[in-house]
């Protein structure tokens, strides 16, 4: 049986499609995203879920954070975790791993 790292590996590609789909939404569409969103991802030999957080702050930008997530043994889980911010007319500013702490 594969470790949950290697499910999480496997199962990247799908974060990334969904994080890249994200990056160029624009503003509006990403500010009426559901404050979090779960979906378990199929054909995996671990459970898969794949989750959308979305935050509108103080400053009016909307800070996306998409998150991989494969459980493990014993309560354990393996992630992959990536983000960004946006102002309305600017460009997307990827999170740093400090940023992203929480999701992991």
């Amino acid at each position: 049986m594969a470790s949950a790292k290697q499910v999480r590996v496997e199962a990247t590609p799908h974060a990334e499609a969904l994080l890249a789909d994200l990056l160029v939404a624009p503003y509006e569409q990403l500010s009426a995203l559901p404050e979090t969103k779960t979906r378990q991802l199929e054909g995996f030999s671990k459970p898969v879920a794949l989750t959308t957080y979305r935050d509108v702050r103080p400053d009016g930008s909307v800070q996306v954070v998409v998150q991989l997530a494969v459980s493990g043994w014993l309560g354990s889980a393996s992630f992959w975790v990536e983000g960004f911010t946006l102002e309305q007319g600017r460009s997307p500013v990827r999170l740093t791993p400090e940023q992203l702490y929480d999701f992991h």
